[in-house]
């Protein structure tokens, strides 16, 4: 099994999943702390980033496949050091780093895609139940329904005389989830199937969440994601995460008759060369021996 330790984190990969360790002290990202581990099976990677910057420092970035990111389908534009899918180190791990990532890549690559998205989402989403306590109260979701209870200090007059709330899964459309900015609350909105659109008053909305600090912010965007995973997504709801647009979706193909496999194209002989290549680069190298070279080598070429 291969491990790679970063400046938050420990990411380990047994060629099928990588399993990330997050760092916990007191001074660790809240985020990070209120997960503690996960887990990134190979069929949800999409990409593998690796760059270097100043001083040899390195960044190591998982993209999951469109539609498979909890904490983007919540609407959560994350910043670099709260990305539980990315991984900072210092120079003397870069060597490791990039072959940490060439090996989840390759792997990535070579797995098909999966056949469950439901399935992978929710394994990617915090588990449920969970139940945390903010500024204004309490959000709970036990993977049927969402219960908000005004409670906290910082409810409304109205809200505290409602005192609770509770949202069926399958009355909801889609879940947003937003940080404080410029000092004001963050927030999680529940937004009911045909429910009307526009501008809601926070003191009498009771579909909505506030928060303060960072803290509370992170707890509220475990609970926005386990919600968003477990939800009836269409693919044309599935929000794009802000940085980085969604690719631009394939024609769909004609199904081909029952027992025969679609033949190779001249694209697809390109890509399994040009990956070829780049297995025999890594065997120059040094970073895989000549037996997982054959092997993959063989594995890629029997596709054809």
């Amino acid at each position: 099994m291969d491990e790679l330790r970063g400046n938050h984190a420990t990411w380990r990969f047994d060629g099928a999943s990588v399993d990330i360790t997050y760092d916990t002290g007191w001074r660790a990202n809240p985020l990070h702390r209120a997960l503690g581990q996960t887990r990134v099976p190979a069929e949800a990677i999409g990409a593998v980033e690796f760059r270097t910057s100043g001083r040899r420092a390195w960044r190591l970035r998982l993209r999951l496949r469109p539609g498979l990111d909890p904490y983007a389908l919540a609407g959560g534009a994350l910043r670099p050091d709260t990305d539980p899918y990315l991984l900072s180190g210092t120079a003397g791990s870069q060597l490791t780093a990039e072959y940490f990532a060439d090996q989840v890549r390759t792997a990535a690559e070579l797995t098909p895609d999966a056949e469950s998205p439901a399935r992978l989402r929710e394994l990617l989403a915090p588990a449920v139940p969970v139940h945390v306590q903010v500024a204004e109260g309490v959000a709970a979701f036990d993977g049927a329904a969402v219960t908000l209870e005004w409670n906290g200090s910082h409810a409304s007059g109205a809200k505290a005389r409602q005192r609770s709330k509770e949202y069926p899964l399958a009355g909801l459309s889609r879940v947003v989830w937003a940080p404080g900015v410029s000092g004001d609350y963050g927030y999680l909105r529940l937004v009911p199937k045909g429910a009307p659109s526009g501008p809601v008053k926070q003191a009498k909305d009771f579909t909505t969440l506030l928060c303060w600090g960072k803290k509370q912010e992170a707890s509220l965007l475990l609970v926005a994601a386990a919600i968003a995973a477990r939800l009836d997504l269409e693919p044309r709801a599935l929000p794009a995460a802000e940085s980085e647009p969604a690719p631009a979706a394939l024609p769909a193909a004609t199904p081909a008759p029952a027992g025969v496999a679609d033949p190779p194209t001249a694209d697809d002989d390109q890509r399994t060369f040009a990956r070829i290549r780049e297995l025999g680069r890594l065997r120059d190298e040094g970073l895989i021996t000549e037996t997982e070279f054959e092997g993959k080598k063989k594995e890629l070429l029997d596709r054809l």
